[in-house]
């Protein structure tokens, strides 16, 4: 879905739409404890989109006063603080809950940069010691020179070595990937 820019005329997709609303967010939150603002957005965004009627909150037939109606019920049971609550009513209102979690992974993601920090994806084969977390830890803030905010999955195909996903970045140094990368070496030579 696209909305349209009322003073450029240009359609713009949903992860803008959703970088203007995680940005207007922050302002409204600079003099606010933003922190802990943040972190009851995200944490009770995530529980609502993470919950199995939230695909039915978002079906095309259900009006967005209904949409409203539904978020503020949801909202009115919660403790979240009167600039989230409103920030949440403010998405209802304007039709924009079928975005929702576009919206999570913006304010998820201007929430990191301010607090210099960075999302890594580490995928491992086994559980990582204390050592080898803090050895990836150290690792990862020199090569980013930001705080890493590790999610850690174990997935015993890769064998050994690690996966580590930052952003864009990828690298790959899983023993599953180089077996893979023999094998295509060896078949273009038969």
């Amino acid at each position: 879905m696209k909305a349209e820019n009322r003073l450029s005329g240009q359609s713009l997709n949903n992860k803008e739409v959703a970088r203007r609303y995680a940005s207007a967010f922050s302002k409204a939150l600079a003099s606010d404890g933003v922190q802990q603002a943040y972190e009851q957005f995200l944490s009770f965004t995530k529980m609502l989109i993470d919950d199995e009627n939230f695909g039915r909150l978002t079906a095309s037939s259900l009006r967005n006063d209904h949409q409203l109606k539904i978020i503020k019920s949801v909202i009115d049971r919660s403790d979240l603080p009167q600039k989230v609550q409103n920030f949440l009513l403010l998405i209802a209102a304007r039709g924009r809950v079928n975005i929702l979690p576009e919206i999570y992974n913006a304010v998820k993601a201007l929430h990191l940069q301010k607090s210099n920090k960075i999302e890594v994806k580490i995928t491992v084969p086994r559980e990582m010691t204390d050592k080898e977390m803090q050895d990836a830890v150290s690792q990862i803030k020199e090569t980013f020179s930001a705080e890493p905010v590790l999610d850690v999955h174990i997935d015993p195909e890769i064998l050994s070595g690690y996966v580590i996903r930052a952003g864009v970045m990828l690298i790959d140094n899983s023993l599953q990937t180089r077996l893979k990368n023999l094998y295509k070496s060896m078949k273009g030579v038969a």
